[in-house]
C-alpha cells in the first residue's frame, strides 16, 4: 500500500475521489509550468530586444542603463524558467505516486507515463517502432535547449554591455 493514502473500507469511494482531484491539479500544474517554460524564453527575448533597439538611439550612458536593465531581466526571467521546470519536475513525481496509489489499489492506470515511455524507449532501441523520426535532433530535448538559449542570451548581454561600457570610455578619452 502507497504511503500517500491509507484507504479505509468505508471511505473507499472519498479517498478515490480525493486523489482523482489531485491527479487532475497535478496534470493542471504541469501544462501550466509547460506553457511557462517556452512562454518565459519568448517574451524574455521579445522584452530584451525593444530595450536594445531603444537604446541603439539612445545617449551613451543611457545605454549603459538600457543593457544593465536588459541583462537584469534576462537573469531574473532565467531563474524563473529554471523555478518552473523544478516544479514541473516535481509535480511528475506526484503524479507517479499518485498512479502507484491507483495501482496498489488495483485501478488500472491508463496513461501510465513512466511506462510508456520506456516502453517507446525500448521499441526505438530494438527498432520496431515503425515511421518513428530518430537520430540526434529527434532525442534532445526542448528544455535543455530552451535553457542554453536563455544562457547564450545571458552571454551575449553582459558582452554587449562591457563593448558599450568601453565605448563609453573611449570616448570620454578622445575629448
Amino acid at each position: 500500500m502507497s504511503d500517500i493514502l491509507k484507504i479505509d473500507d468505508n471511505k473507499n469511494a472519498q479517498s478515490i475521489e480525493v486523489l482523482l482531484c489531485q491527479y487532475s491539479e497535478c496534470w493542471s500544474d504541469v501544462r501550466q509550468y509547460d506553457n511557462l517554460i517556452w512562454q518565459i524564453p519568448s517574451l524574455t527575448t521579445i522584452i530584451v530586444g525593444a530595450i536594445v533597439a531603444l537604446s541603439s538611439t539612445a545617449m551613451i550612458f543611457l545605454r549603459i542603463i538600457l543593457f544593465i536593465v536588459a541583462l537584469s531581466l534576462n537573469i531574473v526571467m532565467t531563474i524563473a524558467f529554471y523555478k518552473h521546470q523544478f516544479f514541473r519536475v516535481h509535480r511528475f513525481r506526484e503524479i507517479e505516486k499518485i498512479e502507484k496509489t491507483f495501482r496498489d489499489l488495483g485501478y488500472p492506470v491508463i496513461a501510465d507515463g513512466a511506462r510508456s515511455t520506456q516502453k517507446i524507449k525500448n521499441q526505438i532501441g530494438d527498432g520496431t517502432l515503425l515511421n518513428m523520426p530518430c537520430g540526434w535532433f529527434y532525442n534532445r530535448i526542448a528544455y535543455e535547449w530552451l535553457r542554453t538559449y536563455m544562457h547564450l542570451l545571458t552571454i551575449f548581454l553582459v558582452l554587449s554591455l562591457i563593448a558599450v561600457v568601453i565605448c563609453e570610455y573611449t570616448w570620454l578619452f578622445n575629448f
